[in-house]
């Protein structure tokens, strides 16, 4: 919960706003994406992978990624009413490269 509070606390300083609340019944450590061993890729990663591909999404690694991307898409199948958002999270130095 402390992580998570200071992550909003920045996300609102970044922002010029005030932190979002972060109510501990609401955050979830997902655990179903575990592919059995560290760094293993598994069948809803891949199919994460493919459809980000299919719909010209940026690339994604097989495994971290990818199954962050497989829980939300999860996520967002089950619960239709709920906003989820996907934060890929890289370096994006190269972004301001000319």
């Amino acid at each position: 919960m402390r992580l998570a509070r200071a992550t909003a606390a920045r996300f609102g300083e970044l922002a010029g706003v005030a932190a979002p609340e972060i109510l501990e019944e609401r955050l979830v450590v997902e655990q179903a994406q575990y592919g059995g061993a560290y760094a293993r890729e598994t069948d809803a990663s891949r199919t994460a992978v493919a459809l980000l591909r299919a719909a010209g999404g940026p690339s994604v690694e097989g495994t971290y990624s990818a199954k962050a991307l497989a829980a939300a898409l999860t996520h967002a199948r089950t619960a239709p009413n709920e906003r989820v958002l996907f934060w890929l999270t890289f370096d994006g130095r190269w972004l301001g490269a000319p």
